[in-house]
């Protein structure tokens, strides 16, 4: 029994020392960091700062990192105009009058021309 226990443990080492490199050392924070239940805290304990390395300061840093590079992305994004924001009044007409004109078979299409039409009404009222 003892043998199948050091065995495990061996095995159990092998795979819990690679997530103190990276790639996958964050990887494997940053997912547990946004685990509903987890969250920092859970590296919070004497596991994960003790000795040399404060890992939780370590993962946290590397979570405010990550984050900020989403965050400048989703401002990006933000920032640059709506596609359908962009066509203006004219284009809409044009539009809704050739869905009405060819009598669209597809529902879709019917909720888009209505959806013009609407939209010219209130922007005209």
């Amino acid at each position: 029994m003892l043998q199948a226990l050091q065995l495990a443990q061996k095995k159990l080492s092998k795979y819990y020392s690679a997530t103190d490199n990276s790639p996958y050392g964050t990887t494997y924070a940053l997912a547990t960091i946004l685990c509903p239940s987890k969250k920092l805290r859970y590296f919070d304990n004497e596991d994960w700062r003790g000795g040399d390395i404060d890992f939780m300061k370590q993962y946290q840093e590397a979570f405010r990192t990550e984050f900020a590079t989403y965050q400048k992305q989703a401002q990006k994004e933000a920032q640059q105009p709506d596609v359908l924001e962009t066509i203006n009044d004219a284009e809409d007409e044009e539009l809704a009058s050739f869905a009405i004109r060819n009598k669209p078979n597809s529902l879709l299409l019917r909720s888009i021309a209505n959806k013009m039409k609407l939209h010219d009404i209130s922007q005209r009222g």
